[in-house]
């Protein structure tokens, strides 16, 4: 009993509360009495366990639990004292791991500890304390090793800092296309007043250039033009405005999720903040969780986010597509499933970059990470729950069924209001025309009816005096 509490053996643990409770019989010689011989009734002897089962959830032998004491006052201490640098230090640990960073610097925004992003003049191999805020770790963006960083640092640390792009390529050894890309989408070059774009669509060229100059100096040969080489000065590739010409704010924030696994300078949902802020639960507590908490397995949850890492398979049964991925939150993010029925039933919600609601049943297993079986998906909008407001004039009115098609197309939990603006009639529609309120639906309902005749309007305010 005491080895199975220690290692956790649900399966033994289960043979053993029957030992417990009615004991061992072995060719009828009682080896066991049991809680019932001894004169304990069931329901005693099974609460009674119960209370074991729950304390093998965490249990420690003493000298572990006193050891791990001693470390939790020191850690609390350095917490409390030291911040910034414990939270660095506490990052770098799991450098490697983009969803406890992702956890870590959602916690330190939290409590007024700035994350910096990386910068290639700033930035440290690892993260690091500049000032009171910390910085991001340049060996933590993907395709960028931690030696050739090494390298640059030092060639940093010698010639000092990196005057420009075409600096820093030229002093750097070990660059490639890939390592570039990695630097570039995470903005280790924007304290330089050049663009991402710009950057984007010449590093190729700057990186052709540089080397062809170092084979040159490699060879020893110089040409007549070498000799003033020291007075000449970088010359610019295009416009001013060119260089300034930036990519759209969503575009940048996907390529800083694509170059480090996060979101540095931003999120997507930071204007939702107040919206997430609302449900119980994050995703990166539905992941962590181990039932020994509130979380238990199979419990219902409501959660917000953004779906990433979307992928659709055939079920073995042949009979529909199925969806996997992730949703992700600005505390981290939780693995998502939805079946067949689901899938058919939201698949134009379940694709990446959708900011949604999703309600499902938790799915907790020793074997696999944590995830939200889904049974109903809607967009998540600002400012509330939203539903659907369909006017109809007299030459539109003959389009009604056209219209009840087009809502069974996009089924879904918001309801829908039919406006008869003549006769100033509102009607609530059957449950069964609930739609999900996608661009789709709303481009094939303008289409029919006219822009200014398709709106949404807040659930819990009067239709008629919330216009979207």
């Amino acid at each position: 009993m005491r080895r199975a509490m220690s290692k956790k053996k649900h399966d033994v643990m289960a043979q053993e509360r029957k030992n417990f409770i009615y004991g061992i019989e072995e060719n009828g010689v009682v080896t066991v009495d049991g809680a019932l011989r001894r004169g304990v009734s069931k329901e005693a002897a099974e609460e009674i366990f119960d209370e074991m089962m729950d304390f093998a959830s965490y249990a420690f032998n003493k000298a572990h639990a006193a050891c791990y004491a001693v470390v939790a006052y020191r850690t609390a201490l350095l917490k409390c004292l030291y911040p910034v640098e414990f939270m660095t230090a506490l990052i770098n640990s799991f450098l490697t791991d983009a969803d406890k960073i992702a956890s870590y610097i959602y916690y330190c925004r939290g409590r007024g500890i700035a994350i910096l992003p990386p910068d290639i003049n700033r930035s440290e191999a690892r993260f690091s304390v500049d000032g009171g805020s910390i910085r991001f770790g340049l060996a933590a963006i993907r395709n960028v090793g931690e030696g050739v960083i090494n390298d640059v640092l030092l060639e940093r640390r010698r010639g000092g800092e990196f005057r420009d792009f075409s600096d820093f390529v030229r002093r750097s050894d070990g660059l490639n296309k890939r390592l570039l890309e990695g630097l570039i989408k995470a903005g280790c070059f924007d304290s330089m007043g050049v663009s991402r774009k710009f950057l984007m669509a010449h590093y190729e060229q700057e990186l052709a250039a540089a080397n062809a100059e170092k084979k040159r100096l490699e060879s020893g040969q110089l040409s007549f033009f070498d000799f003033g080489a020291e007075l000449m000065q970088p010359v610019s590739l295009t416009a001013e405005g060119d260089v300034k010409d930036e990519f759209p704010l969503d575009e940048l924030l996907t390529m800083e999720r694509e170059a480090i696994g996060i979101y540095a300078s931003g999120h997507p949902l930071m204007e939702y903040e107040q919206e997430l802020a609302e449900f119980r639960f994050t995703c990166a507590e539905l992941t962590e969780a181990d039932g020994s908490g509130e979380i238990r397995d199979n419990m219902n949850v409501r959660v917000g986010g953004i779906f990433s890492a979307i992928r659709t398979r055939p079920v073995k049964t042949g009979t529909g597509l199925m969806a996997s991925g992730m949703l992700e939150d600005m505390a981290g993010s939780v693995e998502i499933v939805a079946f067949p029925s689901v899938y058919q039933k939201y698949s134009s919600l379940l694709v990446n970059d959708r900011k949604v609601i999703v309600t499902g049943r938790l799915s907790m297993r020793e074997d696999r990470a944590n995830s939200i079986l889904i049974e109903d998906v809607a967009p998540l909008i600002r400012g509330g729950e939203r539903l659907l407001v369909l006017n109809f004039t007299p030459e539109t009115a003959v389009l009604k069924e056209r219209v009840v098609e087009t809502l069974r197309r996009f089924p879904g939990n918001r309801e829908v209001y039919f406006v008869d603006l003549i006769p100033g009639r509102k009607l609530k529609a059957p449950k069964e025309l609930s739609v999900n309120l996608s661009k789709e639906l709303i481009a094939a309902l303008s289409d029919l009816l006219g822009n200014k005749h398709v709106r949404t309007v807040l659930k819990k305010a009067p239709a008629e005096n919330n216009e979207n």
